[in-house]
């Protein structure tokens, strides 16, 4: 259930305030179940489902998953912003300010989920500096445990706590114009996303060896923007731009070991910067033309929640490229176009109306990927995704031909090629770490090993279909326009 109210006010001849909330309320109920029939042991006997144990009972299907993880939450959120559009003499200028909070529902403050929880995170209070309860219930105001834990399921109690221990986002924006055509700007902003509730939630009731299990601590992944940008509207149909961007983005959530289970906790952090260059020419005699080029660089710790779970090096401090780091990409796209009621011409040819051409170039850096190492360790993870992957570009062309039916309903007849010069673009799986190059027959299974990768493993192994983008494709279609 959702509410929203806004207010927009021109409070003053230079003021325009903006103000305004929303409240979400959720019902989430899901059961995941893994294995439903296998038999699994448990205190040195042999189970067949359906089990009676208490902690196969939750949610739908009881007694059945030797995995298994429910889901019934009731938890809220909520914003508040307010926002001054101040139009001065040759500056604009926009400050604002939001407020979010998420009440986490008072399912997590049962005692039975808290015991549970303290079990599979191996919680010892003489460890964990005198604390007797997770920070979560910590939280809550009371003498003892049990105090806390009801506060925490006394929705007005939690709701207030939570309410109040919201996140502020600043915003600010800044425009100068220095002619009708020209404009300087630069904007700032927080902004934070909650994480996906399973990562809250996911019950430790039926949580075997290596499971993860979710925490209702969990603070909201925040990012922090940067951009200034340039723009020039030097003709009347042709205008150039150009801006630059930093981003960091802080307490993304991912998995960490903790005794024999694993839990999220916000630890990793990412970083992406670069600029683009467009430039746009709208329709002028019948011709239009979009270029663009763009350069960035994106870093983090990890390209995945589940990378530290994996190797417990990716807990470190250290940045490496991520996964869908693309240096470089370029588009150009142009398009001649003679509308239905336009006396055109084709190549000499009169009174030819009623088509348009289109082409498009795109242009991508390859994309990073581990070469050949032995096991990344924490002396050599800054080495993950060191190495590039070739460069990808693909040209695509459409054409139609319109016939006029009636005065307002056009006939289009589409002719589209994806990929018209059926060039092999490969992903970053059909790179081989050791050569740098496609898998292709006679490379080496492994440098040391000398053997070499017999055909059929390379066809069907390292050189699927689904390990290049698509060959070229001719699609002929119809179109009805009514206008």
């Amino acid at each position: 259930y959702s509410y929203r109210f806004d207010l927009n006010s021109q409070v003053h001849p230079l003021h325009l305030l903006k103000t305004g909330f929303e409240l979400y309320y959720e019902e989430i109920r899901s059961t995941e179940i893994l294995y439903p029939t296998v038999p699994h042991t448990s205190g040195g006997a042999t189970i067949i489902p359906p089990d009676p144990d208490e902690k196969y009972q939750r949610g739908e299907y009881p007694g059945y998953g030797t995995y298994r993880w429910s889901l019934n939450q009731y938890p809220n959120r909520g914003g508040l912003y307010v926002q001054d559009n101040i139009e001065l003499a040759g500056l604009n200028l926009h400050v604002g300010l939001r407020y979010d909070y998420l009440d986490v529902g008072r399912q997590v403050y049962y005692q039975d989920f808290v015991d549970r929880w303290k079990e599979a995170y191996k919680w010892i209070d003489s460890l964990e500096g005198g604390r007797f309860a997770p920070e979560w219930v910590m939280n809550m105001s009371g003498s003892t445990e049990e105090d806390k834990l009801s506060n925490g399921r006394k929705d007005f109690n939690r709701f207030l706590y939570y309410f109040t221990h919201g996140y502020f986002s600043p915003r600010l924006s800044i425009g100068y114009p220095v002619t009708d055509r020209i404009v300087f700007y630069f904007n700032y902003g927080h902004f934070y996303q909650f994480p996906d509730r399973d990562q809250y939630y996911r019950d430790p009731f039926a949580a075997n060896t290596g499971s993860v299990i979710g925490n209702p601590s969990l603070k909201p992944q925040r990012t922090v923007s940067y951009e200034a940008g340039f723009e020039n509207q030097f003709t009347d149909d042709m205008a150039f731009a150009i801006r630059a961007f930093y981003k960091d983005i802080f307490d993304y959530a991912t998995s960490v070991s903790r005794g024999d289970y694993y839990i999220n906790k916000n630890l990793d952090y990412a970083s992406a910067r670069g600029f683009e260059i467009t430039l746009n020419q709208s329709f002028a005699g019948n011709f239009s033309t979009s270029v663009s080029y763009s350069y960035q660089i994106a870093k983090g710790r990890s390209s995945n929640p589940l990378a530290a779970l994996y190797q417990p090096e990716f807990q470190l401090p250290r940045e490496t490229r991520l996964n869908w780091d693309q240096n470089h990409t370029a588009n150009i796209f142009a398009t001649y176009r003679v509308g239905p009621r336009e006396e055109g011409h084709f190549f000499g040819l009169p009174f030819v109306n009623n088509y348009g051409i289109s082409l498009t170039w795109s242009y991508g850096s390859g994309f990073p990927y581990t070469g050949y190492r032995s096991r990344i360790t924490s002396r050599n993870v800054y080495l993950v995704n060191g190495e590039t992957a070739p460069y990808t570009t693909t040209v695509n062309l459409s054409i139609y031909k319109g016939f006029r039916i009636t005065e307002n309903m056009n006939l289009l007849v589409t002719f589209d090629v994806v990929n018209l010069l059926n060039r092999r673009n490969a992903n970053t799986s059909a790179i081989n770490p050791y050569t740098h190059e496609v898998y292709k027959y006679g490379d080496m299974s492994d440098p040391s090993s000398g053997i070499v990768l017999p055909w059929f493993r390379t066809e069907f192994n390292y050189l699927p279909a689904y390990n290049f983008d698509a060959p070229r494709q001719l699609l002929l279609g119809l179109k009805l326009n009514w206008d």
